[in-house]
């Protein structure tokens, strides 16, 4: 019978295993891995979340650094024109290739001088940002929640 030595059994082992490497490596960029989307999903939560509880400080952490000063404009606004209920996440579409994705939202709010209850589904741009290794929101939407339906 024809026997093979343990040291080349490893060195075979080793071999192939840096082979499969790049490939499965690849596999999870394409996709963003199921980790990545899960974080995605978190972060889109947590912001929700501070928009909701009015918690605007702990929402721009989730805001690129050169938009804040827009988010904070918007936000004044906001808070004396619109209360929101609830949110709740419809989809969230990554984008095969690159870093992004887009997130369906629907949001029930009303308007601080009109209390009918209003819904409506915004259109968010979330993208990673390798350097600090966490989702933002490049595009939130929440704009339009003052626009819609308003009060004249």
């Amino acid at each position: 019978m024809f026997r093979i030595p343990a040291s080349r059994k490893i060195l075979v082992s080793v071999l192939l295993s840096l082979l499969a490497l790049p490939v499965l490596n690849s596999c999870a960029t394409v996709t963003g891995g199921k980790a990545d989307l899960e974080a995605l999903g978190e972060a889109v939560d947590k912001f929700h979340m501070a928009i909701r509880w009015e918690e605007y400080k702990a929402a721009s952490g989730f805001i690129p650094q050169q938009q804040r000063k827009q988010f904070w404009d918007d936000m004044d606004l906001f808070q004396r024109r619109v209360r929101v209920m609830d949110f709740k996440v419809r989809d969230i579409l990554a984008r095969e290739g690159s870093w992004s994705a887009e997130v369906i939202v629907q949001c029930r709010f009303y308007h601080t001088n009109d209390p009918q209850l209003h819904t409506k589904t915004l259109q968010q741009e979330w993208r990673y940002m390798e350097k600090g290794k966490v989702w933002l929101v490049t595009r939130h939407d929440l704009e339009s929640l003052i626009l819609h339906n308003a009060p004249e």
